[in-house]
């Protein structure tokens, strides 16, 4: 496994909707045993970008048991593509912000006023 410059993660198959996944290779003959098995790049927007900072800003990282670094994180997803010529699948990811569990709303108080307008 290369070294993690840069930080790194992860990508599992999703459980509802894949029951079962399979990851199969032929390889070439002259492959360099260290190269990857997928490769592309990954680009990120401008306001990607300012949520990572935010994140270090606002101390909302995590230490990461690989690089033992602060880390600010991002979801990734991924769907199974097939490129134009109908045969050669292909990974389309994109990002969004990490999940964060929704604030729990106040109780609303109990109220003891009696309603004078109601007819009996």
């Amino acid at each position: 496994m290369p070294k993690l410059q840069l930080g790194g993660g992860a990508i599992f198959r999703n459980q509802r909707k894949v029951e079962k996944l399979t990851l199969a290779a032929q390889y070439t003959p002259d492959g360099h045993p260290k190269a990857p098995e997928l490769s592309g790049d990954v680009g990120f927007t401008k306001e990607a970008v300012r949520m990572l900072v935010a994140q270090f800003k606002d101390k909302k990282t995590e230490v990461s048991a690989v690089t033992n670094q602060h880390e600010a994180k991002l979801e990734i997803a991924a769907s199974i593509k097939m490129q134009r010529d109908g045969v050669t699948p292909y990974l389309s990811v994109w990002f969004s912000p990490p999940y964060e569990k929704p604030a729990e709303p106040a109780p609303a108080p109990a109220s003891d006023d009696l309603d004078d307008d109601i007819p009996f």
